[in-house]
């Protein structure tokens, strides 16, 4: 442990208490953490659990260590081959989903169809939340990390990655469940507007990452986030 480290004379006054309290505080960097958790390795404090945390964490800062700082940013053609390799995975769970829903019960075939509505961003949110990558990002070795490029990202943050599109799947099936898309002629306004913002949307999505220094789309700006290239 390194003697001139900013936390470390701080740090070691703490109780263990409040040193648990910062590993599980989401405002903590990596650094932060790791070094909570060697205190209390000192003190033959860490459990198991402690221990893999800060394991976890060498290793993803392992993985883009290796990557010059240019390069670890060089993410559009990965990101674009892992949304075709994810939309594929995202179809082929969508159409099992409506094969079982045609020998379902009347409630399991009303569960089904918000499953299906909604799975892509099922999908996203859990994928990234849990793991920061879907497995279209996993073949492609990127992930998303905090933009501070030393955390993983929280479920929230997955959520707000996808909060416009996911809006507009709301705003689609609450107008099929109220009926309004019986008016053949205001359905077809509200889809052709809908679509119009929706492709804003993407061609903004599309220009904040290419003319963002670390490649960062609209929104990883509303999230937080960054998607960085792992080292192979």
């Amino acid at each position: 442990m390194e003697s001139n480290n900013i936390y470390l004379k701080m740090y070691r006054r703490k109780s263990s208490d409040i040193l648990r309290l910062i590993i599980n505080n989401p405002e903590s960097n990596n650094e932060m953490i790791t070094l909570a958790i060697d205190i209390l390795s000192e003190r033959n404090e860490a459990d198991e659990n402690l221990l893999n945390i800060k394991k976890n964490i060498l290793e993803e800062e392992r993985k883009t260590k290796g990557i010059n700082a240019t390069e670890k940013y060089k993410t559009f053609w990965p990101r674009y081959f892992s949304l075709f390799i994810d939309g594929i995975f995202i179809g082929i769970v969508g159409y099992l989903i409506k094969f079982l829903l045609e020998f379902s019960l009347d409630v399991f075939i009303t569960f089904g169809t918000v499953l299906s509505t909604f799975l892509p961003h099922i999908y996203y949110i859990v994928l990234h939340g849990k793991f920061g990558q879907t497995f279209g990002k996993m073949l492609m070795d990127v992930k998303i990390f905090d933009k501070s490029e030393k955390k993983e990202i929280t479920y929230k943050q997955a959520l707000m990655r996808d909060i416009v599109p996911l809006f507009s799947s709301i705003v689609l099936y609450v107008i099929f469940v109220s009926g309004i898309n019986k008016n053949i002629t205001l359905f077809n306004y509200f889809l052709l507007f809908l679509g119009v913002l929706m492709s804003i949307w993407s061609i903004l999505d599309i220009i904040t990452m290419l003319f963002s220094d670390k490649r960062r789309a609209l929104h990883d700006l509303i999230a937080g986030t960054v998607v960085l290239r792992l080292k192979k």
